[in-house]
């Protein structure tokens, strides 16, 4: 039987002497909720990148899906999916308000638009 995420997190934090408290407190929650997440097998990315911060361990090398790559199934699902589940990407561009830094969005845009459809990703 695989371990868990969660449980390798927290079998890492009790050998590394880490209170559940200190990972609530990192991750912005509350001990219940740290509790919940170490039965689980999946977790904001967010929370997983604090949580390898505070343990000094990488949990993401763990995870290399296979990407599914067959183009006719992007097509009949109209969107790029790992494994059986679709994912999204979500993130927060900081810029400044002035004509520099709209520009700059604008060919950040112009580029993350172009590699998404070299890469046959989709791109909303």
């Amino acid at each position: 039987m695989e371990i868990k995420l969660g449980e390798r997190i927290d079998n890492l934090r009790r050998k590394k002497n880490i209170s559940v408290e200190e990972i609530a407190e990192d991750i912005g929650t509350g001990k219940r909720n740290v509790y919940d997440l170490f039965k689980r097998d999946d977790m904001l990315i967010s929370q997983l990148m604090k949580i390898s911060e505070l343990l000094d361990y990488d949990f993401l090398e763990h995870y290399k899906p296979a990407v599914t790559r067959n183009k006719e199934k992007h097509k009949e699902l109209g969107e790029s999916y790992v494994g059986k589940r679709g994912h999204a990407l979500n993130f927060t561009l900081h810029y400044s308000a002035d004509e520099d830094g709209i520009e700059a969005v604008g060919r950040f845009m112009m580029h993350a638009h172009a590699m998404a459809q070299e890469l046959d990703l989709g791109l909303s």
